[in-house]
């Protein structure tokens, strides 16, 4: 029985070649599709899951109440770890972490420049899961050691063992290499390549003194292993009333918070996170998951459209075998045999394409997931769950319509599926299709305008022609023989030497008085010097720029932009020059005001922000230049001569701000490719059902052709009812698109408009995809002879 069926189902697929192939490649792309983004979905929340016990893992962040909001943030004071482990009962293990990015090392008189080290204890092989090579962790509890990681050992050492080879970081202070791990995988939120110890950091080598409570520094980082059965909220409500007991600082508006550490990948609200390329945003992988899903029902539709074409030229077929004694049962078992078979012969197709597409869709859009297929057992069990679903949903209403046949009928002429009117299941599925459709153009459009927006939005400064180099040492007889060195260079005017650029991962936090009041209010303070707006360009709307700081000067200048001049209460913007107030309790003077201009990524808003000349904090160098080879080598030159121990880092400024929004960029380049897969499906189902229509309506519109009915007005009969439904479902669909736009641009503080033209578009475009698709086999149907098909009447 089994085998008379599949010789049935490979006469059927063969028999009826184009319609067979539209089936099957619609299949293939919509299984393909959902099975890449199940891929994706999958490794973005599988994320610090692969440690034991990860449901005990927490890290420890800080809320901080401030007048205009709660201030969220990862780094914590250095004291925090000592406190918990000297105090707090219920915790198994606490360790405290110190990531660096981009750090220069010195390997046998070679200088290279790596991407990620941790400092932290032992301890850290207790919380996380760090596989040993070689070494004994405990090492890590003494200063100047390193563990290194296997593909680092290769890089610098090949074959030979790394083990006692001594590396210099930074140019301050040698690590013995006492141990290697295994690479960091790719699904943890903290990636490494050296791990250090702890005890080798002292001042000097920070740079300043670091043990304070009053400091937070980028890269300080707490983790907690708890007690099985220990309650989290018990913890942190202990945590919080030590720290507020015996910190130095008496600051009651700090909480500190148990984060879990499967949260920490997915949780976007911590925006000072300085490892925020690594996190991804939940709506984006919800987005494109309900995308995979809309993909494998169009595909389910489209599947429903062409097996109900193929079951009235099977009629005839289907009225024998009941006269021959099929029962109804064995013809649904057979139709869904034929369904199974179509869908599992998809599905490994699907398989093999996502294999071979994956690496190359993830190399493209720099996606970070490495999941395979074959080692996964979860991704078999998704793929057998979406056979059994697709199956179900495909071939149960065409089994069921061939099943229900009259055998008199059929066999008595040429009986075709009664045509119905109004809301049947078919036009409901046109309809469901159109509307998901419409959805994703609506949104697909808004996407692309918000890019867009986003690249070319004027953010109030200069980021053309711009380069930035950091500068290795605080040192100023260095950076002015650097500065002298450049200035000497034709194509380079000016020079400035500040604390990163207007937006900038580098910064300083504090708080400003407000005049007349006891009120203190958070300020971003950038430390600057008097050539930093001749580079960067913000407009000053009022007063001047700062002056060159002399070692003399009492009272610091500052230049303050809008935001800040609001939150000073004074009328007009002018009253604010030569105000004296405190800024980070430092006697202030307003010199001049800028406008407002932008400070982090435009998901944000613009707060109050102060520039003033803090000369021990400038680490980064800019200059304005058209950048060619020739310049490149002059200034790798002038670099040479003042820091010839030091690799020079520079970048082109527009792409330190672009990194900003790379994560996001990239999920909206993936959200619109499926997009367009989804509608290329769509398509493919929409010439499935046109095709049902004409071999339904064939002799209708050659009755009307030999009456005298023109083609234009033939072509119009078949194409009619799909302008009505497509006006239908821009009804449905345009109050949904609206909602979920709105939903989605609300995140951001600098935003395109909601215009309504774009819902206008977005129909005509549909409209356009519906009658480019359907009008060739409109045409084909109105210029048949009506001879071909009345002849047997």
């Amino acid at each position: 029985m089994l085998k008379n069926y599949i010789q049935i189902a490979l006469r059927v697929l063969f028999r009826n070649k184009v319609f067979s192939f539209i089936n099957i490649l619609g299949l293939v792309v919509g299984l393909t599709s959902c099975l890449l983004i199940y891929i994706y979905a999958s490794g973005e929340l599988s994320y610090d899951r692969q440690h034991d016990d990860y449901n005990r893992i927490f890290r420890i962040v800080v809320n901080e109440k401030e007048p205009d909001g709660i201030h969220k943030q990862v780094e914590i004071p250095y004291p925090v770890v000592r406190t918990i482990k000297e105090n707090i009962a219920g915790v198994e293990k606490s360790v405290f972490i110190y990531s660096v990015d981009h750090f220069q090392i010195t390997i046998d008189d070679k200088i290279y420049q790596e991407p990620s080290i941790l400092f932290t204890s032992a301890d850290i092989a207790s919380i996380f899961d760090i596989e040993l090579v070689a070494g004994d962790i405990n090492s890590l509890n003494e200063p100047n050691k390193v563990f290194i990681t296997e593909s680092i050992a290769r890089k610098y050492f090949g074959n030979k063992s790394p083990m006692g080879k001594v590396i210099n970081m930074i140019n301050k202070l040698d690590f013995e290499i006492v141990g290697v791990v295994k690479d960091a995988p790719y699904n943890m939120h903290l990636p490494y390549s050296f791990i250090a110890s702890e005890a080798s950091l002292t001042n000097k080598f920070v740079g300043f003194n670091f043990d304070r409570w009053s400091i937070n520094i980028g890269g300080f980082y707490c983790y907690l292993k708890l007690n099985k059965g220990v309650n989290k909220l018990e913890i942190q409500n202990q945590i919080n009333k030590t720290i507020h007991k015996i910190s130095d600082t008496n600051d009651e508006d700090k909480m500190y918070l148990l984060q879990d550490i499967t949260d920490i990948h997915l949780n976007p609200d911590y925006k000072y996170d300085s490892r925020k390329s690594h996190i991804a945003n939940p709506r984006f992988i919800i987005a494109l998951s309900l995308i995979g899903l809309f993909i494998l029902i169009i595909a389910c539709i489209n599947y429903v459209n062409l097996a109900t074409v193929q079951t009235v030229k099977r009629a005839k077929e289907i009225g024998i075998r009941k006269v021959l004694g099929a029962s109804k049962r064995k013809l649904i078992f057979q139709n869904l045999s034929e369904t199974f078979l179509f869908v599992l012969f998809a599905e490994i197709v699907a398989v093999i394409m996502s294999e071979i597409i994956w690496p190359q869709i993830s190399r493209y859009f720099q996606l970070n997931t490495q999941l395979s297929i074959y080692p996964n057992l979860h991704i078999f069990l998704f793929l057998s769950i979406i056979l059994i679903v697709v199956v179900a949903f495909s071939g149960l209403y065409p089994a069921f319509v061939l099943s229900r046949f009259s055998p008199i009928k059929t066999l008595k002429s040429n009986t075709m599926l009664k045509s119905t009117k109004g809301f049947s299941l078919r036009n409901i599925l046109v309809v469901f299709q159109f509307v998901i459709t419409q959805v994703l153009i609506i949104a697909s459009i808004f996407i692309a305008l918000q890019i867009k927006f986003i690249h070319t939005k004027d953010m109030g400064f200069q980021k053309e022609d711009i380069w930035i180099a950091s500068l290795p040492m605080i040192d100023n007889s260095r950076y002015a023989k650097l500065k002298e060195e450049l200035l000497q260079i034709p194509e380079i005017e000016k020079v400035t030497c500040s604390l990163g650029g207007p937006i900038s991962t580098s910064g300083m936090s504090s708080e400003f008085n407000v005049p007349n009041t006891d009120d203190w209010l958070p300020v971003e303070i950038k430390p600057v010097d008097e050539n930093y707006n001749n580079i960067f360009g913000m407009k000053i709307i009022e007063g001047r720029w700062l002056k060159e700081f002399q070692p003399g000067d009492s009272i610091f200048e500052f230049v303050v932009n809008e935001t800040f001049v609001n939150k000073m209460g004074v009328e007009k913007i002018s009253d604010a020059i030569d105000e004296r107030l405190k800024i980070a309790s430092f006697p202030a003077k307003i010199v001049g005001v800028t406008k407002n201009f932008n400070i982090a990524s435009l998901r944000e808003g613009i707060g109050a922000v102060a520039m003033g000349y803090y000369n021990r904090l400038f680490v980064t160098v800019a200059f304005k230049a058209k950048m060619t080879s020739s310049l490149k080598q002059k200034i790798k030159k002038a670099w040479k001569n003042v820091y010839p121990e030091y690799l020079l880092q520079m970048q082109y400024y527009n792409d330190k701000i672009n990194v900003l929004y790379q994560n996001e960029t990239n999920t909206f380049k993936l959200i619109l490719f499926f997009s367009f897969i989804a509608i290329v499906i769509a398509c493919l189902g929409l010439y499935g059902l046109i095709s049902y229509i004409v071999v339904q309506r064939t002799k209708e519109i050659s009755i009307r052709k030999v009456l005298g009915a023109p083609v234009i007005n033939l072509v119009n009969l078949v194409t009619r009812q799909f302008i009505y439904l497509v006006a239908f479902s821009c009804l449905i669909a345009w109050p949904i698109a609206f909602y979920l736009v709105k939903s989605w641009l609300n995140n951001y503080a600098y935003k395109i408009d909601l215009n309504f033209w774009i819902f206008i578009i977005a129909a005509i475009i549909l409209l356009g995809i519906t009658l480019l698709t359907i009008l060739y086999q409109a045409i084909k149907i109105s210029l048949v002879n009506p001879v071909d098909t009345l002849k047997y009447e």
